[in-house]
């Protein structure tokens, strides 16, 4: 039996009903899992490392095989792999090197190129002296956390941001000189069953506190003629998969590349092992006509033969785009914009109508998350400096 850990809402992960997956949730989420169909669950009053070990210490003392232990919650990535490796087979490093930027950065330092990093520790805290740089929690996700540093780290900031130091819980690395940032999202076994797509971000993502928005939207690197950039993206993708990755284990994935085009050059960001934030698999639905969150559910259920593998790179037949609207202190939104264009596919209100905003901590702060198609990248850019205005014109101060 495979065990799947999942705290969140089943339909957000389009989970598929399984007899041979176990889901381990909280009870709150029990009526979502009825809507879904998905009746092989237990449910408990909370999931956290605490409560699954004592779970799978009993399931051990009853003889119940525990053949994998899964998750596609990034910020339980690295207790989940801890539980792998002490009730199954199967090795639950990998968890943790997709988990921890210090660990996933040394690994990889003579695949990839990479910024130049230190792990931060009350020794060697005053001698970082990076020109510019960014201090990352190690373990984060969604660009929470990070704050910009110009010679010298301030001690003082950090200590009182993580509330202790010692733990070595931060990174800093060098801040990286770039053009465009891309993700690549798919999934892969490692073993011949995999599927990769392109996006791109419409700004910097190291800017979303300035920004007014963010988007990310199919990757324009798919209108060149021979499609040499993303070959190359995808086939340094592969080359952080096969280092950190377990083959035979089925992974997904969302990674971040910086592009340097005047040094034409791609420098790996960092990758998760789980599929992009934003709603990136509508985005890929929509553009490409292939529901990587099916397919990857047909996958772990062993029902490769039902999907449909490209041997080539797919072509998008329009673009898709995600647009957030960042939140700003003070700010608050009169009306919904959620019927602007008609090519909206999905609107989500994140912050109340007539609700103050606080200004955005991470790229999850958002007044709302809209996804629409557009022709090419020049019209998702017009589309979304549409959504911009028009978010100005509804929004007024506290």
């Amino acid at each position: 039996m495979k065990f799947f850990i999942w705290k969140y809402n089943p339909k957000v992960i389009q989970m598929q009903p399984s007899d041979n997956i176990l889901v381990l949730a909280p009870r709150h989420q029990k009526k979502n899992y009825q809507e879904c169909d998905v009746n092989n669950v237990v449910f408990f009053d909370n999931i956290s490392f605490k409560s699954m070990d004592e779970f799978f210490q009993k399931q051990k003392a009853s003889g119940i095989k525990i053949d994998d232990i899964i998750t596609l919650d990034e910020q339980a990535m690295d207790w989940v792999g801890t539980l792998k490796e002490m009730f199954t087979t199967k090795n639950g490093l990998s968890n943790l090197l997709f988990k921890d930027k210090y660990f996933m950065r040394t690994t990889l330092m003579n695949t990839v190129k990479e910024p130049h990093f230190e792990c931060i520790n009350t020794e060697n805290v005053n001698q970082i002296n990076f020109k510019n740089g960014l201090v990352k929690p190690r373990r984060s996700d969604s660009a929470r956390g990070i704050s910009h540093f110009h010679n010298q780290i301030d001690f003082k900031k950090l200590s009182n941001q993580s509330g202790y130091f010692d733990a070595e819980s931060f990174l800093a690395e060098e801040f990286v000189d770039y053009d465009t940032m891309f993700a690549v999202d798919g999934y892969t076994d490692l073993q011949g069953h995999e599927q990769f797509f392109a996006n791109e971000y419409s700004s910097k993502i190291s800017d979303y506190g300035k920004a007014d928005f963010l988007a990310v939207h199919t990757s324009s690197l798919y209108n060149e003629t021979n499609l040499s950039h993303i070959k190359r993206l995808f086939n340094l993708s592969k080359r952080v998969l096969k280092k950190i990755a377990t083959p035979g284990e089925v992974i997904p994935f969302h990674f971040e590349w910086f592009y340097n085009q005047k040094k034409d050059e791609f420098i790996f960001g960092e990758v998760g092992k789980c599929f992009g934030g934003v709603q990136i698999p509508e985005l890929i639905n929509k553009s490409f006509g292939i529901n990587v969150l099916k397919e990857y559910w047909q996958l772990l259920n062993g029902k490769a033969n039902e999907i449909n593998f490209q041997n080539q790179i797919v072509r998008p037949s329009q673009c898709s785009t995600s647009y957030i609207q960042m939140q700003k202190n003070h700010k608050v939104m009169t009306k919904t914009l959620a019927h602007l264009f008609k090519n909206q596919f999905f609107y989500k209100q994140y912050i109340p109508l007539n609700t103050p905003a606080k200004s955005a901590s991470s790229v999850d702060d958002a007044f709302f998350l809209t996804q629409f198609t557009s022709q090419d990248v020049n019209e998702s850019d017009q589309y979304c400096r549409q959504l911009n205005t028009a978010f100005q014109e509804t929004t007024k101060p506290k």
